[in-house]
C-alpha cells in the first residue's frame, strides 16, 4: 500500500468568510505503497481544524489534474486506503467542504506508480556436482526464495524441472559438453539466483561385458544370470531380448539379473546406463523348452557293425537334436516332435543306452534299451603252450570277435586280463595244478570259445612274473631285473628278439643290459640252458632321450579366511635348487604369480603368512617348475578355535575333458561338493553323471565360466540325490578342459563340517589299482569305493597286504555303471583290526576307478569325528616323495609314511627327513614281500618332534616295486585326532 500526505487551497468563488476559513487550510497529502497488498494505496492528510467542516473528497486519476475517480472521508478522518487499483501511475489529490457544501481547493496532487515486486532467490548447494555429457542426472538445487514455475538452466541449455518448493528445486540435466557450467534459477517475477561452476559435464564410459553365466533358462524365466564387465551405473536396465529383466544387484563390474519369462529360441543380452550408453551381445542367453523324453526304441538289438536304422518314440524332440549310444554319436535320418529315426554305430556287443539331446542341450536318457549282437568269439592259438603251475606268466590268446568285458579262464580258473583287442588277449595266467588245462574265452552277451586242452601246466617251465624298470633309452644300456622262477643256470635274455648281455642269474633273478633298439614297447624273453622259454610280452619300453617335461601341478579347491586355512608344502628331492613359478586365481579370475626357489633336498611352506593378497577367499592354484618336486596342500578349519578338520591332496596334472570320481555320499548327513576349475578363457559345459549303488545314473549339465570355479553341492543337484551313494563321470561337452576335485563334509550336533575328506578326480580308469594306506579296527573303518563307468560288470580281485602275512584275496562283482563299497573292517575276520594295504586288479577288460577313505571316532561307540581320502594309485616306483608332514605343535600332531611292496620278495627301504634347513638323516628298515610297512616319522627322528617336513622314500635295489601314502593327525583339547589328512607321496623317476 502507498500511503499520500498532501494539503489544499479555498476554490475561488466562495463567500469572504468561508474563503477565509478555507484559506486557512493547508492540506499535505501523502501516499504510502504495501507491496503486502497488491493494487493498494494508503493516502493521509492534516487534519482541518474549521468548526463547520463536513468532510472531504478524495479525488484520483491516470493523467496529471485529471481526476476520474473519487472518495467523500468523514471530517475525523485523516488516512484512506484506495485499493483494487491495478499496476500504472496515478495521480491523487484532496479538497475539504463544509455544512453548507463549499468545498476547498485541492491540495498538492501526488503521483503513485504500482508496478509488481520482483522476487530475490539465492543458491547455496548443486548436487551431486557431476554428471554425463549425455544429461539425465538429477540435481538438487538447495537455497531460498524459490517460486512455483521457477526455471533451471545448466550452462545455457533448459534442465527439465522436476520439483519446486521454497528451498530446493529437483531438475534433470540437459546434454552437455564436457566441463564446468553455471546452474541458475530464474523465479517467474524474474527474480534471478547463479551458481557459477556449479556442475561439471564429464563423459562416460560405454559399458562392456566380459562374461555371463549361465547360458541357458526356462521359459518361464526366473533365472539368475550373472553378468560381468566394466562400467555399470546404479539404475541399468538389463534386457532379454526385448523384455526387460529384474536387477537384484550392481556393481561396477558385475550384475545379477532374474531372466523374465520368454519363448523359445536364443536372444540378445542388452545392458543400458541410466546415462543412454549400453552395449548388447547378440544371440546370448537360451530360452530352453521341456526336456526331450523317450518312452521306446525300436528295434532294440543288432549288428555291433552299427548301420541299424532304429526308431525313436517320445516327446519333446527339437529339430537339429542329436542322439549318441553309449558315448558314440548316432546319425539321424528323420526328426519330428515325437519321433526320430536314426542309424545306429559301431559298437561291440553289449547292451547300451541311448541319449537323445535337444539343441538347447536338455537331454533324455534311456538305460538298457539297445543290444548290440556280435559272431561268438573263436580262439586259434595260445602262445606260449604251457607254463608253470604257480601262474602269474603273460599268455596271448589269438582268435576274433573278443570283446569288452570278455573274461578268460584257464582249467576253470580265472586269469587277470592285461590287454584286449578284437583278434588278441593278453592274459596273467592263474596258477593251477600241472596237466593240460582248457582255454575258455567268455564274451558279456554270453558267447563263448573253447580251446581244448589249449594250455599244458608244469613244473620245469620258467616264468618271468616282472621286469623293472620298465622303459629306457633307445640307445640301450638300460640295467632290467627279470624276476621270476626256474631260471636255472646261465639262462639267455632278448629284448624283442635281440640279445640282451646277462650280468648276473640265479634261479629266480637275471640282471641283464638291454641293447639298442628303436622306440616302441616290446616283449622281453628268457631262455634256460635247457631250451625252454618265458616270455614277458610288451614289458618293456625304449624311449627317445628328451629334455625332461617341465612339472605342472593343477588345485580347483583352496580358501582361506575366518573358517578355512590352506597351506601348501613343497618337497625338493634334487641336489640343486629348483625355481617354482605358483599361479593363484581368485573367485573373479584374477591371477596372481608368485615366484619361490626351493632349495636343494629340502622343503618350504607357503601359506597366508607369505602368499601375495587376493581379492577372495577362495581360489584355485597352479604351480610349475622345470623338474619334478613334492607338492600337497592341506587345508584346515575351525569354528574361532583350534582346529578340528582337515584335509589334503597332491592335485593334477593338468585339465582334462574327462574325470571320474569314485566316491560320494549324501545320506546320513553327508554334503558333498564337486569343485571345478576353468583355467582356460573359454566357457565350458560340463556333464555330470551320476553313477549311484543303485544303479541308476543321473545326468546333469553346469556351465563353467572361463578363469572361474564353480561349486556343485551334489545334494541340491537332483532330488534323487538328497540321500544316495554315488561315484560319478564328469564330462567337457564342448571340450574346454577343466580340473574337478570332491569334498565330503559331515556335520556332529551344531559343529560345522564335524569329519570331511577331499580328494582331485581321476582321468582315466585302470586295470590295476594300489593303496598303501588302511587300518580297520578299534575307532577306526575303512571304505574301498570302486566306480565302475562301463557298459558290462567289472569282475575283480581284491588282495588285502598285511605287514609279515599272506595277501588275503577276495573276488567282487562291481555292476555296470555303478559304484561298489566295500567296508573292509567287514569282509574277513583277519580284518576286523588290521593294519592293511589294497591292491585291486581287474579280472575283465572292463577298467574302474578305486579311491580309499578312513572315518573315525573319538570312541569305539561314538559318532565319526574326521576322516581322510585318498584315490588309488596305477604306478609303483622305486622312489617316492612325501611333500607335507608335521608333529607336535598346538594339536600335538602326528605323521606316518605307510609303504606297501606290492612285489613277491622282501625289500630295503631307505627313509631320508628333509626340513626347511636341508637334508637330515636317513634310516632304512626292510618291507615283507606283499606286505605292508608304517614309519611314525616323530619316533624314528625325533630331531622334528615338533616341526614341518618332508619325507624321500627309497628303495634300497632301485627296482622294488612300491607304493607310498602319508597319514597325518592332530587333536583338540576335547578330541584326539579331531583332525586328520591323507595325500598319495609323489612317484619319482
Amino acid at each position: 500500500m502507498r500511503r499520500a500526505h498532501f494539503g489544499g487551497m479555498v476554490r475561488p468563488g466562495l463567500a469572504s468568510h468561508l474563503r477565509r476559513s478555507f484559506l486557512a487550510l493547508c492540506l499535505l497529502l501523502v501516499a504510502q505503497v504495501e507491496h503486502a497488498v497488491a493494487g493498494s494505496v494508503r493516502l493521509s492528510w492534516d487534519a482541518n481544524t474549521e468548526p463547520d467542516l463536513a468532510g472531504y473528497v478524495l479525488v484520483w486519476g491516470t493523467s496529471p489534474g485529471s481526476y476520474s475517480q473519487s472518495l467523500t472521508v468523514p471530517a475525523t478522518a485523516v488516512t484512506q486506503d484506495v485499493t483494487g487499483l491495478v499496476d500504472g501511475t496515478y495521480y491523487f489529490a484532496i479538497r475539504a467542504f463544509n455544512v453548507a457544501g463549499q468545498h476547498s481547493a485541492y491540495s498538492n496532487e501526488v503521483v503513485v506508480t504500482l508496478a509488481p515486486s520482483i522476487s530475490t532467490p539465492a543458491i547455496t548447494s548443486v548436487t551431486p556436482a557431476t554428471g554425463t555429457t549425455q544429461g539425465g542426472t538429477t540435481l538438487t538445487i538447495a537455497g531460498s526464495g524459490f517460486v512455483a514455475g521457477a526455471t533451471v538452466r545448466v550452462g545455457s541449455a533448459a534442465a527439465t524441472v522436476l520439483s519446486v518448493s521454497a528451498t530446493a528445486i529437483s531438475a534433470r540435466t540437459p546434454a552437455g559438453a564436457a566441463g564446468a557450467a553455471a546452474v541458475t534459477v530464474t523465479n517467474p517475477d524474474g527474480g534471478t539466483a547463479s551458481r557459477a561452476a556449479a556442475f561439471t559435464y564429464v563423459a562416460s564410459a560405454l559399458p562392456a561385458i566380459s562374461s555371463f553365466a549361465p547360458a541357458l533358462g526356462p521359459t518361464s524365466g526366473g533365472t539368475d544370470v550373472v553378468i560381468t564387465g566394466t562400467n555399470f551405473q546404479n539404475g541399468v536396465i538389463v534386457r532379454f531380448g526385448a523384455i526387460a529383466a529384474t536387477v537384484s544387484s550392481v556393481t561396477t563390474t558385475r550384475l545379477v539379473a532374474r531372466t523374465p519369462a520368454q519363448s523359445r529360441g536364443t536372444v540378445a543380452i542388452s545392458v543400458v546406463n541410466p546415462d543412454g550408453n549400453g552395449v548388447e551381445l547378440p544371440n546370448a542367453f537360451t530360452y530352453r523348452g521341456p526336456a526331450p523324453r523317450i518312452t521306446s526304441v525300436t528295434p532294440a538289438i543288432g549288428a555291433s557293425v552299427g548301420g541299424t536304422e532304429v526308431q525313436v518314440d517320445g516327446a519333446d524332440f527339437d529339430a537339429g537334436v542329436s542322439v549318441s549310444v553309449d558315448a558314440l554319436p548316432a546319425t539321424v535320418i528323420s526328426v519330428t516332435a515325437s519321433r526320430l529315426v536314426i542309424r545306429m554305430p559301431a559298437h561291440a556287443p553289449a547292451t547300451v543306452g541311448l541319449t537323445v539331446t535337444n539343441p538347447d542341450a536338455q537331454l533324455a536318457w534311456a538305460p538298457a534299451v539297445y543290444t548290440y549282437v556280435n559272431a561268438a568269439p573263436t580262439i586259434t592259438a595260445v602262445a606260449p603252450a604251457n607254463g608253470p603251475t604257480e601262474g602269474g606268466n603273460a599268455v596271448t590268446i589269438s582268435g576274433s570277435a573278443f570283446a569288452a568285458g570278455a573274461t578268460v579262464s584257464f582249467g576253470g580258473v580265472p586269469a587277470v586280463i592285461a590287454s584286449l583287442a578284437p583278434d588278441t588277449l593278453v592274459v596273467k595266467a592263474p596258477a593251477h595244478t600241472s596237466g593240460a588245462v582248457s582255454v575258455l574265452v567268455k564274451n558279456a552277451d554270453g558267447q563263448s570259445a573253447t580251446l581244448v586242452n589249449g594250455y599244458g601246466y608244469d613244473d620245469t617251465t620258467p616264468v618271468i612274473t616282472s621286469v623293472t624298470p620298465a622303459k629306457g633309452p633307445v640307445a640301450g644300456g638300460t640295467v632290467i631285473t627279470i624276476t621270476g622262477q626256474r631260471f636255472g643256470a646261465q639262462p639267455t635274455v632278448a629284448v624283442d628278439g635281440r640279445p640282451a648281455r646277462v650280468l648276473s642269474s640265479s634261479d629266480t633273478v637275471v640282471s641283464a643290459e638291454t641293447p639298442a633298439h628303436p622306440a616302441g614297447t616290446v616283449g622281453v624273453s628268457l631262455v634256460t640252458a635247457g631250451g625252454q622259454s618265458a616270455v614277458a610280452p610288451a614289458s618293456f619300453t625304449y624311449e627317445q632321450t628328451s629334455a625332461p617335461a617341465p612339472f605342472t601341478r593343477y588345485f580347483a579347491e583352496g580358501a582361506s579366511g575366518g573358517f578355512f586355512q590352506t597351506r601348501f608344502a613343497l618337497a625338493n628331492p634334487h641336489d640343486e635348487a629348483v625355481p617354482v613359478t605358483v599361479t593363484f586365481t581368485d573367485t573373479q579370475g584374477t591371477a596372481t604369480p608368485m615366484q619361490v626357489t626351493l632349495p636343494a633336498r629340502a622343503r618350504l611352506t607357503i601359506d597366508e603368512n607369505n602368499r601375495p593378497a587376493l581379492a577372495s577367499e577362495a581360489f584355485a592354484t597352479k604351480f610349475e617348475a622345470p623338474k619334478v618336486i613334492g607338492v600337497e596342500r592341506t587345508m584346515t578349519w575351525a569354528a574361532g578355535g583350534p582346529a578340528y578338520g582337515a584335509h589334503s591332496e597332491i592335485g593334477v596334472e593338468a585339465p582334462r575333458t574327462s574325470w571320474v570320481l569314485a566316491e560320494g555320499a549324501t545320506i546320513a548327513g553327508f554334503n558333498t561338493f564337486y569343485l571345478l576349475q576353468n583355467p582356460t578363457t573359454t566357457a565350458a559345459q560340463v556333464k555330470v553323471q551320476y553313477l549311484l549303488a543303485t544303479g541308476q545314473r543321473i545326468e546333469k549339465i553346469h556351465p563353467v565360466a572361463p578363469l572361474s570355479r564353480t561349486n556343485i553341492w551334489v545334494n541340491k543337484d537332483d532330488p534323487a540325490l538328497a540321500a544316495a551313494e554315488m561315484s560319478a563321470s564328469i564330462t567337457s561337452l564342448n571340450d574346454v578342459p577343466v580340473v574337478v576335485e570332491r569334498s565330503m563334509y559331515r556335520n556332529n550336533g551344531n559343529e560345522l563340517f564335524s569329519a570331511g575328506h577331499n580328494s582331485a578326480a581321476v582321468d582315466a580308469p585302470a586295470l590295476r589299482w594300489f593303496l598303501a594306506e588302511g587300518a580297520t579296527g578299534g575307532t577306526f573303518d575303512e571304505f574301498v569305493l570302486i566306480a565302475n563307468p562301463n557298459t558290462a560288470a567289472a569282475q575283480l580281485r581284491v588282495s588285502y597286504l598285511r605287514a609279515g602275512k599272506a595277501p588275503l584275496v577276495k573276488t567282487y562283482t562291481a555292476a555296470a555303471q555303478s559304484r561298489l563299497t566295500i567296508w573292509v573292517d567287514q569282509e574277513a575276520p583277519e580284518l576286523a583290526n588290521a593294519e592293511v594295504s589294497v591292491v585291486v586288479e581287474c579280472l575283465t577288460a572292463t577298467p574302474v576307478v578305486v579311491e580309499r577313505s578312513m572315518w573315525w571316532r573319538a570312541t569305539p561307540a561314538g559318532e565319526w569325528v574326521e576322516a581322510h581320502n585318498s584315490r588309488g594309485t596305477t604306478t609303483t616306483a622305486a622312489r617316492w616323495l612325501v611333500a607335507d608332514g608335521e608333529a607336535g605343535g598346538p594339536g600335538q600332531a602326528s605323521t606316518y609314511v605307510l609303504v606297501a611292496n606290492t612285489g613277491a620278495t622282501a625289500t630295503g627301504v631307505k627313509f631320508t627327513l628333509l626340513t626347511e634347513q636341508g637334508a637330515g638323516r636317513t634310516v632304512q628298515d626292510t618291507v615283507t614281500a606283499n606286505g605292508r610297512y608304517s614309519l611314525d616319522v616323530a619316533a624314528t627322528f625325533p630331531e622334528v618332534a615338533s616341526g614341518r617336513f618332508s619325507v624321500l622314500v627309497e628303495s634300497v635295489t632301485g627296482t622294488a616295486p612300491l607304493v607310498v601314502e602319508r597319514a597325518s593327525y592332530s587333536s583338540t583339547a576335547t578330541t584326539t585326532w579331531a583332525a586328520g589328512t591323507n595325500a598319495v607321496a609323489m612317484p619319482l623317476p
